[in-house]
């Protein structure tokens, strides 16, 4: 095997291993969707907002790096409107109604990962 095609093997099982984790953090994004849509005073959106940013950011760069440009584009706009809703200094009512369509862009990205490998 040729150096470049074991590079391409090395990047190959990255993305399958990307795929796979990101498939499996699904949940988490999907139960920070539903905690923005609840009301009451247990749920905390800055909070929800905060993570679902450092989660994005992290998504956004990842996916962008291995070739998965419409899951990184989902994740930074998805970073954008959850840095807006996380600063408390804002009204977030239109926000977090972004944020919850923004993460179930997200998702629906995420879920295209599974027909990939």
């Amino acid at each position: 095997m040729t150096q470049s095609a074991s590079f391409g093997s090395a990047i190959d099982a990255i993305r399958v291993r990307f795929c796979e984790r990101t498939i499996g953090e699904r949940a988490r994004l999907d139960a920070w969707r539903k905690a923005l849509a609840a009301e009451g005073d247990e749920i905390q959106p800055a909070e929800v907002a905060a993570a679902l940013a450092q989660y994005a950011h992290r998504l956004a760069g990842t996916a962008g790096s291995l070739g998965f440009e419409e899951l990184s584009r989902q994740a930074t706009a998805a970073e954008a409107v959850a840095a807006a809703v996380a600063d408390p200094s804002r009204s977030i009512d239109d926000e977090r109604r972004a944020l919850r369509a923004a993460a179930g862009a997200l998702l629906e990205e995420i879920d295209k990962l599974g027909t990939r490998n």
